[in-house]
């Protein structure tokens, strides 16, 4: 059998003619053997290539002839199904011939006799590479890629992952679609899946098994390496108490392969777990201790949720006791050494204490109070005198305690009283005396009318143990001015409305440092068509991530705050506002500067408006605090108040970015401080935003000369401060300016010592004045003289959400606080059952 083969360049003289073109190809074999060139070799005698030239060599392809003889070739195009495209192009040039005569029936005989020929290029031959070859004379053509796929095919059986993966990875780039590179993936990823398992890096396994799963579902020996692995995964979560990491994996594995034998045992010992927590959460419930039964259905849930018959029972325990599980970052029990109120020690206060006046909404630049404890309070004698109806009559849902009028009194002439640990200087100053009516009714006797009173009795009031008498041998001070206060022995409390006296409101049942439990202080009695939420338990999640994480999964169902970026991520997820609500507080937070009047360095005006004049409000608030370029949720003020307050003045613009002036008062600064300005200590709140917005100011403060360093959050030693970072929300600026400023709890005239004493009288004049637009003309005057001083730095304000699960009923649309009226929340039983996706 001779080998068609023939030099191109011959051929082509010789191609009109097809006896001529078989002579010279038979005189050329002829030729070839009467030099003595070497045999082509046969196919069963070539060796694979190795890795090495597939990897590093130019690419071949085998040519397999009659008699199984192979021809090395640079690559053949089209691939890699050159045959039958070559036999699809001879379909259609044979429709081409209709109709041709003459030159154009020649060109096409020319064109036909070149599709019945394969041109190749003979690597490594003589100086006139390129040959044709006759397509009846070739068998075959092996590819360089189904070489590589053959090697890979070796290198897996050899266990070689790495340079099997490297060889698969060349043919899967520029050929993703090739013949037969499926199977070899397939067969690399059970490759490595075994060497994972052998190394018991079980996890990582599983992610393999996973990929695979996807790819093939049967994939020989897939089903029982992925039940070992996940096997050794779930014993190892549960030896370290992880049950709902033990879960995780159970439910991949029943999702893979319904009825595996490695979930179902697993699921048979979980589930007889959670039924004896289920008993026994029954037999606590028939006993009456609910917050019990409560614990241990939630326990029941935890061990495993696909317990058949949990959700009814589970359903039935938590609508009875309704446990709200909140996630937050930082707690009330944390040591710090921030003066101001914290988040946390906020969100412990609106749970712990109920005030005579709550703030109710804000209605245009309007607060509203509202109160729990009165049912009316009537202004006589033009306002001079006050009297209050007290509430007897409390719903089972509600949480506060029932007062009498002794208890009320006895607070107020606590208040009032010179040297008592609770004398308020402000409110003295109002207050001339209390007398009692009745235990319901008691009146109030004023030296100057007030503004408005209810921000007046903005503080909270508990009932006593018991009620002998106003104080412990007290006096009230309208005694002094002739007038005695009439003692009215009270009844005994009633037990069907109000069992025992107390606090009211929630109290702190435990706290751990990672979780702060809150309870009830009056439960609610059994037989109700309705319950409330009996006790809130704030998880602490080391950061925000982890707590979104813990959100979604159903770990908590409120989330008093978040970051803005990321309560933006998710409020534009449709599955997130499916599940969630999310409301917007009816005050945003203020973002301000404060300086310690004591402090001799910052009482420098020039030094504090440098520090005003250096801050680029506008990028630190959009690129730190919000992250967003449009600032949505937040906006630059000018002064303490909220951007709607009466409070503020027109003419008061904010702050300008100005570098040359603040450059300019550093160097005056400096002169009137022996050409040195000492270091400054900030104080910053214990939060994430304020911590970076804080160092970013730091950063501007140190290009005009001015060092500031923040003392650590965490510091337990009183520690002496310059610049206080605070955030507020002051609600009602006529009674809270004078205690902002001065950085005290209350209003007394002694903390004004540092400042002028114009500004002092100013504030006097403010606190004396009862007409209310006098009060609010007074309010914004003051807003333009303390901007003046630079006595603080208003930076911006943010909009902040609370976002809770659709099973949590009751919430208030513009929440004052994250649990405003929560006496009056009820909950849906909620079953967290996570399953893969």
């Amino acid at each position: 059998m001779f080998i068609v083969m023939s030099s191109t360049g011959f051929m082509r003289r010789l191609r009109r003619s097809r006896w001529l073109v078989a002579l010279a190809v038979a005189l050329y074999a002829a030729s070839s053997r009467a030099q003595g060139d070497t045999p082509l070799p046969k196919l069963e005698e070539m060796a694979l290539p190795t890795p090495a030239r597939l990897l590093t060599e130019p690419p071949r392809d085998w040519l397999v002839l009659e008699e199984n003889e192979v021809v090395i070739v640079e690559p053949v195009f089209p691939r890699p199904q050159f045959m039958e495209a070559r036999q699809q192009e001879i379909a259609s040039k044979e429709l081409d011939r209709v109709g041709l005569v003459g030159a154009a029936l020649e060109t096409w005989r020319e064109e036909r006799d070149d599709l019945d020929y394969l041109y190749v290029i003979v690597p490594d031959g003589d100086a006139n590479p390129e040959y044709r070859i006759s397509l009846d004379r070739v068998l075959e053509i092996i590819y360089h890629e189904d070489l590589v796929l053959q090697q890979v095919d070796a290198l897996v059986a050899a266990g070689d992952l790495n340079t099997a993966l490297e060889l698969l990875l060349r043919v899967e780039q520029p050929f993703p679609e090739w013949p037969g590179l499926d199977t070899r993936h397939n067969a690399i990823l059970m490759l490595d899946l075994r060497q994972r398992m052998e190394a018991a890096e079980y996890e990582s396994a599983l992610v393999v098994a996973d990929e695979l799963f996807r790819i093939q579902p049967d994939y020989p020996e897939l089903i029982d390496n992925m039940g070992l692995a996940i096997e050794r995964l779930v014993t190892s979560a549960v030896e370290s108490g992880d049950l709902k990491q033990a879960h995780y994996f159970l439910f991949r594995l029943d999702s893979a392969y319904p009825e595996h034998p490695v979930y179902e045992r697993f699921a048979a010992q979980f589930a007889n777990s959670a039924q004896g927590q289920v008993a026994a959460a029954n037999a606590a419930r028939a006993a009456g201790r609910h917050d019990e039964a409560a614990t241990l259905i939630e326990e029941a849930v935890r061990i495993w949720p696909r317990l058949d018959g949990l959700q009814s029972a589970h359903s039935l325990l938590t609508t009875r006791y309704q446990r709200l599980h909140v996630g937050v970052v930082g707690m009330s029990s944390d040591l710090d050494a921030y003066p101001p109120p914290t988040r946390a020690e906020l969100r412990e206060q609106a749970l712990t204490e109920i005030s005579l006046f709550e703030t109710d909404r804000l209605d245009g630049n309007t607060i509203f109070y509202r109160t729990r404890f009165f049912d009316e309070w009537i202004p006589l004698d033009l306002g001079r005198r006050v009297q209050f109806q007290l509430r007897q009559v409390r719903q089972p849902w509600e949480f506060q305690p029932i007062l009498d009028s002794r208890t009320v009194a006895q607070e107020i002439i606590d208040r009032i009283t010179p040297g008592h640990a609770k004398y308020d200087e402000r409110l003295a100053s109002y207050i001339e005396g209390v007398s009692v009516e009745s235990p319901i009714q008691f009146t109030v006797r004023f030296r100057r009318v007030p503004a408005r009173l209810e921000p007046l009795l903005r503080w909270a009031v508990h009932a006593p143990e018991a009620t002998t008498g106003i104080g412990d041998g007290s006096t009230d001070p309208a005694s002094e001015a002739g007038e005695t206060t009439e003692l009215v022995e009270l009844a005994p409390p009633n037990p069907l409305v109000d069992p025992l006296p107390g606090r009211g409101g929630f109290v702190v049942a435990e706290a751990t440092g990672e979780i702060t439990r809150f309870v009830r202080d009056f439960p609610e009695p059994d037989g109700l068509r309705q319950y409330h939420v009996a006790e809130v338990v704030e998880h602490r999640y080391p950061d925000y991530e982890r707590l979104v994480q813990g959100l979604l999964e159903g770990e908590v169902s409120l989330v008093p705050y978040l970051p803005d970026w990321i309560y933006r991520r998710l409020a534009e997820s449709d599955a997130f506002n499916t599940a969630f609500f999310h409301e917007q507080y009816a005050l945003p937070t203020t973002h301000l500067l404060m300086f310690n009047p004591q402090s001799k360095t910052v009482r420098l005006r020039e030094l504090r408006r440098a520090l005003a004049y250096a801050l680029d409000r506008q990028k630190i608030l959009s690129q730190t605090v919000l992250r967003d370029e449009n600032m949505v949720h937040g906006r630059i003020i000018s002064g303490p108040f909220f951007t709607r307050s009466y409070a503020n003045s027109v003419v008061v613009e904010p702050w300008p970015y100005d570098m040359s002036s603040a450059l300019a008062l550093s160097f005056a600064s400096a002169r009137q401080l022996n050409d040195e300005i000492p270091v400054l200590k900030m104080l910053t709140p214990p939060g994430l935003i304020e911590q970076a917005a804080a160092a970013e100011m730091i950063k501007t403060w140190q290009l005009i000369g001015i060092n500031v360093e923040i003392v650590e959050p965490t510091a337990t030693d009183a520690t002496e401060w310059d610049i206080l970072y605070q955030t507020v929300q002051l609600t009602e600026p006529i009674v809270d300016l004078w205690p902002f400023v001065s950085q005290q709890p209350t209003a007394e005239l002694a903390d004004l010592d540092h400042f002028p004493d114009w500004l002092k009288r100013e504030f006097i004049s403010l606190d004396r004045m009862s007409d209310w637009n006098l009060a609010v003309g007074q309010t914004q005057s003051l807003h333009r003289q303390l901007t003046s001083e630079a006595v603080f730095i208003p930076l911006w304000e943010v909009d902040e959400f609370t976002i809770y699960r659709k099973n949590l009923d009751g919430v208030p649309s513009e929440p004052v606080n994250c649990y405003d009226r929560i006496d009056r929340w009820t909950m849906d039983a909620f079953l967290p059952a996570w399953q893969p996706e």
